[in-house]
């Protein structure tokens, strides 16, 4: 499949369909074409390793007409090696209804040099890429399967062209991955005089070459080892060179052609022109800005309750004349409230509006999450962004972690309306230390989002208070939750978790030595002003203690589940690894019966590193065991020649973890 990157515009997702939607398709030819043929003829080379598969071509060609239209060839020859690689014989090529056009697309599936015709047709399918939130989208692809018939050994190889518009005069491309591969070719073709502003990004730099007369362009990666699928791999690694182009037209051009961005500037004026009647008002929107607003002593109370309104709203997309831009254009405000639902730029979009009836002034805000990748300042272009937020200009007086001050505007709050979960003031956990640009004018640069610090923001704060009794049962209660992001996953835990389920989900958050937890009753408490979420639980279990000769009983007090503590057990690793901030405070109280008493208490533990910091300490109140707990992990990025040293701390961790307190059992 070709792994190039196709202009993501302002949808929240990019999706793999969920159902097949059977359209016709196009068989396949009678031979393999030349190309193919003489893929299939190589070795498989020694880079391989234990890979399911090897990539022997992949090869794209983008022609550029002078009108503004491209055509895309890609190609790709691929050999199975094991009977896990047989999932790698399927293609797929995507394309935009209503204005792109597939014009060809084969498979073939070769074995011992010949072409395989296996006993049942294999066409390509056309797929929606859609869910349950998008009614209608454009985006669409064809795709095709010959994993039921492949054996290892067979190279399986397909060919793809299409044909279509420019929305912009722009492409980036990803080249390496995962699989191991011989070749990766990326070709640009441009009309004659036409020039290329190319920026590169990544850990490999691919082999340049061009024409002596500047039409082809090409790059290329060669030879590239086996990467093996490793958990919390930074995204900007996914692929080992990211190629952005710009394509500038030859001066004095007589037709109208798609935008090319030299400027963050020229990228924010053909936002703002999409966009110029969108964001609009009428008396039923004034209405329902003034009742949700009545009785809010200022500006602060205002924002939160238009904020948290929007937020509510559904959300649904959709995706219409995305050739065009429409991806990138917000549907008219009083629409959006009259109808109640609404995409990431069409709530942003209403809550500009509603604002502005407010008195309060903001500006629209294109976002891309950092799971997906940066965006990078040496490429000014739209379609390096998938998502929308709002700034809110906000005066001296609001004080909150979501608050810049950004030039020339002044001091703005950045918020996501779409984020169900993440308060107004907190910014959600995956736009942390994103770019982002503000679409108002005198925007001429990218503005980073603060990334924010583990303790508070992501604090989750757990309290538990047992009663042992003298069989060694225990019963009590639980409570999770906290500020920020933490308050954030606790919001999401109740929106996600039905009424009927949350006590055998409460029981599944409780973890280490306890069997045949009964949780009886779940509770939660939700101040959206502070941004605290706080879950509790009764629960009970029995069998907490371990009876031992002699009279002595252990207790080991993890009593809560340690699935944010992330385990690494390969020795080694070939790429880095990106830790995601973890913050746990616990305090467990257990109280103890008559006739059993404090033997002996584990010594503190306290362990710190470039990664994290780790401590634990008990201590006797009364008839009580406390034990105090404190587990961070900051954001960053381990490189792989200090992997071991993480791997260590976090197996610290989890040792010191597993410590018991003695108790003994009177005579």
């Amino acid at each position: 499949m070709s792994r190039g990157f196709n202009l993501i515009r302002c949808a929240r997702r990019w999706l793999v369909p969920p159902a097949w939607l059977l359209v016709g398709g196009t068989a396949a030819f009678a031979g393999p074409p030349p190309w193919l043929q003489a893929a299939a003829s190589q070795p498989t080379p020694d880079l391989a390793g234990a890979a399911p598969a090897v990539v022997l071509l992949n090869e794209t060609v983008v022609t550029v007409e002078a009108s503004g239209r491209s055509s895309r060839l890609h190609r790709e020859a691929i050999r199975i090696l094991t009977p896990a690689g047989k999932a790698e014989a399927k293609a797929w090529v995507s394309y935009i209804d209503k204005s792109d056009s597939v014009r060809s697309c084969e498979a073939w599936l070769i074995r011992a040099g010949k072409t395989v015709r296996l006993p049942w047709r294999h066409d390509w399918i056309d797929v929606v890429q859609s869910d349950s939130e998008t009614i209608y989208n454009e985006f669409r692809a064809k795709v095709v399967s010959y994993a039921d018939g492949a054996l290892p050994g067979d190279v399986f190889g397909y060919e793809t062209r299409v044909q279509g518009p420019m929305l912009f005069l722009q492409l980036k491309e990803g080249l390496g991955g995962q699989f191991p591969l011989v070749v990766d070719r990326f070709e640009l073709q441009i009309p004659s005089g036409w020039a290329l502003n190319p920026v590169l990004k990544g850990p490999v730099t691919p082999f340049a070459s061009a024409s002596p007369d500047g039409r082809v362009t090409g790059w290329e990666l060669r030879n590239r080892p086996y990467r093996p699928n490793e958990p919390w791999v930074p995204a900007a690694d996914a692929a080992e060179a990211e190629l952005m182009v710009t394509i500038n037209p030859a001066p004095g051009r007589g037709v109208e052609l798609p935008c090319g961005f030299n400027t963050w500037g020229e990228a924010v004026d053909w936002v703002d022109r999409l966009n110029a009647n969108q964001c609009d008002t009428d008396p039923a929107l004034a209405a329902a800005v003034r009742k949700l607003v009545a009785g809010c002593p200022d500006n602060l109370a205002k924002m939160r309750a238009l904020g948290s309104y929007v937020q509510e709203l559904r959300y649904v997309a959709v995706n219409r004349d995305l050739g065009i831009g429409f991806g990138c254009r917000a549907r008219k405000a009083t629409e959006v409230l009259a109808r109640g639902w609404g995409d990431c730029k069409d709530k942003a979009n209403l809550l500009r509006a509603m604002l502005r009836e407010a008195g309060i002034r903001a500006y629209p805000t294109l976002a891309r999450p950092k799971i997906l990748g940066d965006v990078y300042p040496e490429w000014p272009s739209p379609g390096q962004f998938n998502h929308a937020i709002v700034a809110i200009e906000v005066d001296a007086t609001i004080a909150l972690p979501a608050v810049l001050p950004v030039t020339p505007w002044g001091r703005l709050l950045f918020f996501d309306p779409t984020d169900l979960e993440t308060v107004l003031g907190d910014l959600p956990q995956q736009l942390q230390g994103s770019n982002v640009l503000i679409c108002a004018e005198g925007s001429g640069a990218l503005t980073t989002l603060p990334a924010l610090p583990v303790n508070p923001e992501y604090l989750v704060e757990t309290k538990a208070e047992l009663s042992l009794s003298a069989d060694g049962s225990i019963s009590g209660k639980r409570s999770f939750g906290g500020a920020g992001q933490a308050g954030a996953w606790a919001r999401h835990w109740l929106r996600t978790t039905s009424a009927n389920d949350r006590c055998k989900k409460a029981v599944e958050s409780l973890g280490g030595n306890m069997q045949g937890v009964a949780v009886t009753n779940v509770t939660s408490t939700d101040d959206r002003a502070s941004g605290c979420c706080f879950v509790t639980s009764e629960f009970s279990a029995p069998g907490f203690v371990q009876f031992l000769r002699g009279g002595l009983v252990l207790a080991r007090f993890h009593v809560l589940n340690r699935d944010s503590i992330p385990r690494f057990v390969e020795k080694e690793r070939r790429m880095p690894v990106e830790i995601r901030p973890v913050g746990e405070r616990d305090e467990v109280v257990l109280g103890l019966p008559a006739g059993i008493n404090m033997e002996e208490l584990p010594p503190k533990a306290v362990l710190t590193g470039p990664y994290g910091s780790y401590e634990s300490s008990f201590e006797c109140e009364g008839r009580s065991v406390v034990h105090h707990r404190m587990f961070t992990l900051n954001l960053g990025i381990v490189p792989v020649n200090a992997y071991a040293d993480f791997q260590r701390f976090l197996s610290d961790v989890a040792k010191a973890d597993r410590t018991a307190v003695v108790l003994r059992q009177a005579q």
